[in-house]
Order: structure tokens, then sequence, then C-alpha cells
């Protein structure tokens, strides 16, 4: 809804400002993003706690890519801690990032570690607006150099407020890891069930 100011967090990280989502780039992370994801078997994987019904009754949001480009517009864009991120479910690489930085690890080691967790991913990125796909690392490698340069300004990644009161991932890790790897950190679009 609005841009997060940037400001230096506590852990020598830099917060970085990021654009609202548009109703396009909205729309077509839905099709990247929850699409595919949209059944029985593979909700309470991705969002435990989750069902068809649930989300029909909680998240509906989820169910079209218009009510979800209608969601992610509308909802403020927040900063999290780096132990808040810590805690978001099936977010293991940005989770393998803050550990290896809160053992002592400099940038270097979260590349080296980083692009060997997406070069044992087989698997291309969905097409972007272009329609162009990348290797996961290739991916990487294209978020870590736009940090590095400057201070790119893009889409915040994305989280919904489980049933239990906990978050998971639904877009953005790869984003968030090139910010991390250049010590800078994201802020979240954080969907919640409807009342």
């Amino acid at each position: 809804m609005g841009i997060i100011v940037e400001h230096e967090s506590m852990d020598g990280f830099k917060y970085v400002e990021t654009l609202p989502w548009t109703e396009e780039g909205a729309k077509h992370e839905w099709n990247e993003e929850i699409k595919l994801s949209l059944n029985e078997k593979d909700i309470p994987l991705r969002w435990p706690g989750m069902s068809e019904e649930i989300i029909e009754e909680k998240y509906p949001y989820l169910l079209s890519p218009n009510s979800f480009a209608d969601a992610l517009t509308n909802t403020p864009i927040q900063n999290l801690s780096l132990s808040d991120m810590k805690e978001i479910y099936n977010l293991s690489a940005v989770n393998d990032i803050i550990k290896i930085y809160e053992k002592g690890g400099t940038p270097q080691d979260v590349y080296d570690d980083s692009l060997e967790f997406f070069k044992g991913l087989d698997t291309q990125t969905d097409a972007d607006a272009e329609g162009n796909t990348y290797s996961k690392d290739s991916s990487y490698n294209r978020w870590v150099k736009k940090f590095k340069e400057g201070e790119e300004i893009d889409v915040a990644p994305v989280v919904i407020i489980l049933p239990d009161g906990s978050l998971a991932h639904i877009a953005g890790q790869t984003r968030q890891t090139g910010a991390l790897t250049n010590k800078k950190i994201l802020p979240y679009v954080i969907l919640k069930p409807i009342q």
C-alpha cells in the first residue's frame, strides 16, 4: 500500500524500500506461486493447517488472480526482524542465510552456501512477465547482482498468516536471499485471514 522508508537495522543489515504490488504483477504472481498449489494434496504441504474448505472460508483471495491482486495491492508492507523471518514456514534458504550470519559468516560465506543450495534445485523459475525462465542458481545470481549494484527497488516478498497464527511463505524467497546476501532486508506483504 505504501513504501517502507529505508533505515539501518540493529544487526548491521539495512532495510530497503520496495514498491507496492501492481494488479498485473500480483495476478502474474498468483499464476506462478498459488495456482498449482490449490489442490487437496499440496495445500497442507505448502500451508500447514489449511485445506480447500479453510481457504474458501478464511482465505478466499487465494482462489483467483483477481481476488489475490486485490488483497496484495491493498495490504500494507511491513518490516520483519531477522528472528521473525527465521520462523516463516517453507523459507529454508532465508533461514539458512540468517543462521550463517548468526555464526559469524560473511556475505561471501552466504553467497557460496546459497549458490550450492540453488544449484541443487533441479528446477527452473516460472516464466517472468516476458516469458523467460531461469535456473534457480541463475535467478539467485541475478538478485544478488541487483542488490549489490544499488538499492534495487522491487516488490516485497509475500507471506500468509496460517490458521495457527504462524507465517508461511508464498512468494519472493529468491529475491530476499539476494538482498540478504548483500546484508539488506526486504519488507514483507503479510496476508491475513478474513474475519
